[in-house]
């Protein structure tokens, strides 16, 4: 592969960057990507306006390239192109940064897999012409209430549409059926929410307690053996929402830092796959050389 990067200041307060990867494949052919941006930073220097432009490639991988006995040798590369737009403002006298960002993303080629209706040692991947969507909002902020208390507040906004499951199902597999929750992509949830709060008591500055708290929304899954059948094929499946909270205290020893973590204070019993549960409460503790 290449590359080359080009980042200029256009003029006093206009940035832009420029980007080109170029790459060989032996078996799925040559492909390259792009990436342009541009920031404004207003002369107060506390608001930017930001926007950028890119695609993408994903080659497909060994098990894609030969998962049948008869291998296919006709996969290519899956594509995508994005684009955003934010503002960014900073409000220096209440301690608060604030960036909110729209993006729009499209995925082409997706690999899927297809069987040849002569069993399952026939099944291979291909490229669908179907298109898979996601669009939404971030927020990223950020707010020094004082010395002792700070958050980190990120929220995102997601609607996806996967069309690799619901546009072209011709001798794919698996076909998408039973409850959609709006045919979005699998394991994305709608809203997500992580809040971090550090603080640290009063004359007790080698103490430092950082409390992460993650929210995530209801998302649709693919359905396994233990799902409901929808004629030959398991019916989709909504994982719940979930809330989790994980606290970490440090202490600093002039050179050394002990830790002490709690993940999952309280026990949340949660999956982000079917089936696949996340881990219970769990506690860690050590000690780290700084230098």
């Amino acid at each position: 592969s290449k590359y080359f990067d080009f980042q200029s200041r256009i003029t006093k307060n206009l940035y832009a960057t420029l980007g080109s990867r170029f790459d060989e494949h032996k078996t799925a052919g040559n492909e390259d990507s792009h990436r342009v941006s541009l920031a404004y930073l207003f002369d107060d220097k506390s608001t930017k306006l930001k926007s950028s432009y890119g695609t993408s490639f994903r080659f497909p991988s060994i098990y894609e390239l030969h998962k049948a006995w008869q291998e296919s040798t006709q996969n290519t590369a899956e594509t995508g192109e994005s684009w955003d737009v934010g503002i960014e403002k900073s409000f220096i006298d209440q301690g608060l940064t604030l960036d909110l960002s729209y993006f729009d993303q499209r995925y082409f080629d997706t690999l899927d897999a297809w069987k040849d209706g002569s069993g399952d040692t026939n099944e291979y991947y291909h490229n669908q012409t179907a298109v898979v969507k996601s669009q939404g909002i971030e927020l990223i902020s950020k707010w020094k209430k004082n010395n002792f208390l700070n958050f980190d507040l990120n929220y995102t906004y997601t609607s996806s549409y996967d069309g690799a499951d619901w546009d072209d199902q011709v001798g794919d597999s698996y076909c998408a059926c039973g409850v959609a929750l709006d045919k979005a992509m699998v394991r994305v949830p709608r809203n997500l929410i992580n809040l971090k709060t550090e603080f640290h008591i009063p004359n007790y500055e080698k103490f430092n307690f950082s409390l992460e708290t993650k929210w995530s929304d209801t998302m649709r899954d693919y359905g396994n053996n233990n799902s409901p059948k929808q004629g030959s094929n398991w019916v989709d499946v909504i994982l719940d929402d979930y809330l989790v909270n994980n606290l970490a205290v440090d202490y600093d020893l002039h050179g050394y830092k002990a830790y002490f973590k709690i993940y999952n204070i309280l026990d949340e019993k949660y999956n982000t796959a079917l089936d696949y549960s996340e881990m219970d409460r769990t506690f860690n503790f050590g000690l780290r050389r700084l230098y």
